[in-house]
This record gives structure tokens, C-alpha cells and sequence, in this order.
């Protein structure tokens, strides 16, 4: 960070990401409970135990969708919240650029879960951790970088 105002731009990114990803793992836990909620005694144990193991078609749904309706509020957030320098974000051109970054992070997100779920074998949500943490910088970087930075 090169000053204070990133820092706190980044504080805001973080605390927008943090809703976000609630309404994230929200959905996903809504989803996998749709998929199968024999797996679970009560709606809740999609978060805190199961019985069994949910599949990996839904994790992967799961992710996606909760990935892009968290995006969708990102998108909103970031314009009238996080950062203050505006750039192309309020454009069409800005718009797309947004999403066609959200969808590189999803793609490396679904990536991530796939491979850490279904072929290394760790827990779903472990996994969606590590893999949202990674995506928080993706996004945060790309985002300054591409669409939120000082006009000329």
C-alpha cells in the first residue's frame, strides 16, 4: 500500500469482501442443502457438520452462483463504497471490464475448489477459505489496476 488512502481503500475492499462472501457461502450452503439435503439433520449443519459428503457437482454449482451474486453486489459496492477514484467504473466499458475480471477470479476460484475438493481431497470449506483468500488480492489488484484508478 502506497499511502494512507490505500490503506484505507483496502480496508474498505476487505470489508465489502467480507459481505460479500458471507452472501457467497450463504448461497453455497443453500445450494449443497438443495442438492441433497438428506446430508443434513437441519439447515444449518450445511455449515456446521454433516453426515456425509456433499457432491462435487454441487460445491462446484454452489460456488459459481454464490461467486457471481456476491459479484453483482461487489460491483455496486466498490462504485458507491470502496474506492474513490472512480475511473471507467461507471461506464458500460468499466461494467464489462468488471465482470470479465469477476469471471477470471471465479474461473480461478471453481479452479481451486475443483482441485483442492476433488483431487487433493480437502474439506469444502477449507478449501473455499483458502481459495477466496487468494481470489481477494486477484480482485482487489486487478480492480485497481484495470478500472478504478485516477482519471487522466
Amino acid at each position: 500500500m502506497e499511502n494512507k488512502k490505500d490503506r484505507f481503500e483496502f480496508a474498505r475492499f476487505f470489508f465489502v469482501g467480507c459481505l460479500t462472501t458471507l452472501l457467497d457461502m450463504f448461497v453455497m450452503g443453500v445450494i449443497l442443502y438443495l442438492f441433497d439435503s438428506s446430508l443434513y439433520p437441519n439447515f444449518y449443519n450445511v455449515w456446521f457438520g454433516q453426515a456425509g459428503e456433499p457432491s462435487t457437482t454441487a460445491t462446484v454449482i454452489g460456488t459459481g452462483v454464490g461467486f457471481m451474486l456476491g459479484i453483482i453486489a461487489s460491483y455496486l459496492l466498490s462504485i458507491f463504497y470502496v474506492y474513490k477514484d472512480k475511473g471507467n467504473s461507471r461506464t458500460l466499458k468499466g461494467a464489462v471490464l468488471f465482470f470479465a475480471l469477476a469471471i477470471g477470479g471465479m474461473a480461478l476460484n471453481m479452479a481451486g475448489m475443483w482441485l483442492g475438493y476433488d483431487i487433493i481431497g480437502i474439506n469444502e470449506w477449507v478449501t473455499k477459505i483458502v481459495m477466496t483468500l487468494i481470489t481477494l488480492f486477484y480482485n482487489y489488484y486487478s480492480r485497481k489496476i484495470f478500472i478504478f484508478k485516477k482519471s487522466k
